[in-house]
């Protein structure tokens, strides 16, 4: 019936981050979610199967501005009877934030993602038209294919890639070479993504083609 039965202290931490949020959706809930009873018919439950009404949903809501996802699964006693249900909250604003933002900068930027020691993970169709390769003919290969050799076995090249694993940022404009010697300009910087540790992982270059210019 919706009546609150049990709220563990991760649900209650969830409740209170966002408790104007949570107060305006659910009038009837406890002020940190003890109490109460809770309406989850305002959640779509987008993978809903039909014919299977007692397996796991799960769907997204906001609140207050907060985008959480919500898994709601049946609970049974143990004679096979249901006796309520469970909702698993997660707030995955920035996750969907992050993921929006990422799409913007798709839209009109070139970017390409590298190992610290500079082979090739991934690239958006903006660097792939820049440079006039396919996906998979970049793909473990190493940056360097974009540098001219002579460039490429010297010091200041090693040590360029010895910042961005460290976790230094490099930023400026770069001759790069395409795919049958072509050349392209770019404005561009190299970032390094930090592990929660503070610890480099991959490197992601943004770019522009300013080849033109």
């Amino acid at each position: 019936d919706g009546s609150v039965a049990h709220v563990n202290d991760a649900a209650r931490s969830l409740i209170a981050a966002n408790a104007s949020g949570w107060r305006e959706a659910f009038p009837h809930l406890g002020a940190d979610g003890d109490g109460g009873t809770i309406d989850l018919s305002a959640v779509i439950f987008a993978h809903r199967r039909a014919g299977a009404p007692d397996e796991p949903r799960t769907g997204e809501i906001t609140l207050g501005g907060v985008q959480y996802s919500v898994r709601l699964s049946p609970v049974w006693c143990g004679a096979g009877q249901p006796v309520g249900q469970m909702a698993e909250w997660r707030d995955v604003s920035q996750d969907r934030l992050y993921a929006g933002m990422m799409e913007a900068l798709n839209k009109v930027q070139a970017v390409i993602e590298f190992n610290l020691d500079g082979t090739i993970l991934n690239a958006n169709a903006n660097f792939l038209a820049a440079v006039d390769y396919r996906l998979d003919e970049i793909v473990d290969r190493h940056h360097s294919m974009f540098v001219d050799p002579q460039e490429a076995q010297g010091p200041a090249y090693r040590a360029f890639w010895q910042r961005l694993a460290r976790g230094e940022f490099d930023t400026g404009q770069y001759k790069r070479i395409g795919k049958n010697g072509k050349e392209v300009w770019i404005q561009a910087s190299y970032n390094p993504i930090l592990d929660s540790t503070g610890q480099a992982f991959k490197v992601v270059k943004y770019a522009t083609d300013i080849t033109a210019e």
